[in-house]
């Protein structure tokens, strides 16, 4: 709820097949933060999100990836978890 927020984007957009850049950035984050605050299996996270195990593996690789670059992408992150 709070990644969608953040990102100005509704909880059932998260969970939807819509595939748009700024969904799916939101989307790879709400999972990546889904495991990395509360280590919730991978199955357990891709069924809240309506995906497949492996596609939330695949997410928190991209952001794992991503936040070493893009600094930018990196403090919105750290923000988020300050709201949580």
């Amino acid at each position: 709820k709070v990644v969608g927020e953040f990102f100005g984007i509704k909880v059932n957009e998260l969970k939807s097949k819509k595939k748009s850049k700024q969904i799916a950035i939101a989307r790879q984050v709400a999972m990546y933060l889904s495991r990395y605050l509360t280590k919730m299996s991978y199955p357990h996270i891709g069924e809240k999100f309506g995906k497949d195990h492996s596609t939330v593996i695949h997410a928190e690789n991209q952001i794992k990836k991503k936040i070493q670059a893009d600094t930018e992408l990196n403090n919105k992150i750290k923000t988020i978890i300050n709201i949580i």
